[in-house]
């Protein structure tokens, strides 16, 4: 299956394909100006987030987050939520923990 990432104008409906970036990365963001984006690509333990050039393809790491507390750490299947500046980002997790008993002697 081929999936296309477009850019698509609300204006006058244009639209252009989106630089060839890794599939599994997710288009979350604009950075502060409409040349950048934001893309998230999740992982076992946390989330890696690069920006990405429009005009040129080139993508770079920008942030890596992994929690600080990996037991029972669900995948983080949500969208990242950035400020335009990148200085705050908004995410959400969860852990799932069981309890397993053991007894002896039961009959």
């Amino acid at each position: 299956m081929t999936q296309k990432r477009l850019l698509q104008s609300t204006t006058n409906g244009d639209s252009k394909e989106l630089p060839k970036f890794l599939e599994e990365q997710l288009p979350i963001a604009w950075g502060s100006d409409v040349d950048h984006i934001f893309t998230q690509k999740n992982e076992a333990f946390g989330v890696n987030l690069s920006r990405v050039d429009l005009k040129t393809g080139n993508m770079e790491a920008w942030q890596t987050i992994k929690p600080k507390d990996q037991i029972g750490l669900r995948p983080m299947i949500h969208p990242v939520a950035i400020t335009p500046d990148g200085k705050w980002m908004a995410y959400a997790y969860a852990n799932e923990l069981d309890q397993l008993y053991v007894s002896d002697g039961l009959r």
